[in-house]
């Protein structure tokens, strides 16, 4: 499974976007998304953040906890 800036950058690709086109989408600068998916787990991102990331990109994102003994997704 790929991790937050994995998935943005492959999202990227599939709609045909680049980083600079991104950033003005969801108004941060460009060097602040740059510097955000230098980080690989997201854990820089705001999930206010990865809404606009999906809604820029026409897509879902899902956030939730999971429990590792039982699978129950919260």
């Amino acid at each position: 499974m790929a991790n937050i800036s994995q998935s943005i950058k492959l999202l990227l690709v599939k709609r045909n976007k680049t980083v600079k086109e991104l950033a003005g989408l969801i108004g941060i600068s460009p060097n602040s998304l740059y510097n955000k998916l230098k980080v690989e787990d997201g854990s820089n991102f705001k999930v206010s953040e990865l809404n606009s990331i999906a809604k820029a990109l026409d897509c879902e994102f899902d956030a939730f906890f999971q429990l590792n003994d039982s699978g129950e997704k919260f």
